[in-house]
Order: structure tokens, then sequence, then C-alpha cells
């Protein structure tokens, strides 16, 4: 995951903005999969996952999981 982030940051430091956006919507989806049980992804753990880590963001979870 650290290199993902590391990836992202490089991506929008050198204006690569739609491979970092493509990069952090993808977060949500891989970090919900590996918290759940069966270890699978779904829009319901993606929006979960974004409400528990990025609570100022909790009100668009379900516009940012559409733009994924």
């Amino acid at each position: 995951m650290d290199e993902l982030i590391r990836q992202v940051r490089a991506a929008m430091a050198s204006g690569l903005y739609f491979v970092a956006l493509l990069g952090v919507l993808a977060i949500p989806d891989i970090c919900g999969a590996l918290a759940a049980n069966d270890g699978k992804a779904s829009g319901s753990k993606y929006k979960q996952w974004l409400r528990d880590n990025v609570p100022e963001e909790a009100g668009d979870a379900d516009l940012i999981y559409g733009l994924r």
C-alpha cells in the first residue's frame, strides 16, 4: 500500500492527475477487501471503509464510489 500511495503522490507531482485519481479511487476498494473476512471487494465495503477512515468525505461515499 505504501508503494501505491508513493506512486499516487508522484503522479500528482508530475501533473498526471487522471492516473493519481484512479489510484486514489482504488485505495478504499483495496483496503475494504483486505479488511473483509472473505477478502472480496464490494460497494458496501468500499463505502464503509471510506466512512470509517475518511470521515470528512463520509457524506459523499456514494458519489466517490460512483466515480471509481
